[in-house]
């Protein structure tokens, strides 16, 4: 194993191949650079957190176990009669 390693990692046109999907999957990868492009993500997901926390900050509490007429009922809806 070590001797294949060591003979890709001296040959030039392997070296090549290798920076080609380096770059082709991870983009730049300058130190510092992949730590604020994950910085940036994170801040991202967050400030969408936020929107949609402020979005549906009104909306009713649901469960995944909460019947319809519960939904109904939170919403100041009257509860359909199922039975007719």
């Amino acid at each position: 194993m070590l001797a294949r390693v060591d003979e890709v990692a001296h040959d030039p046109e392997a070296l090549s191949r290798l920076q080609y999907w380096v770059t082709r999957y991870f983009g730049d990868t300058t130190p510092g650079v992949t730590t604020a492009r994950f910085h940036a993500a994170v801040d991202h997901l967050m400030a969408e957190w936020e929107r949609f926390a402020a979005l549906h900050a009104g909306d009713p509490d649901l469960d995944d176990h909460d019947t319809e007429g519960e939904r109904a009922e939170q919403a100041g809806e009257p509860e359909e009669d199922l039975a007719g």
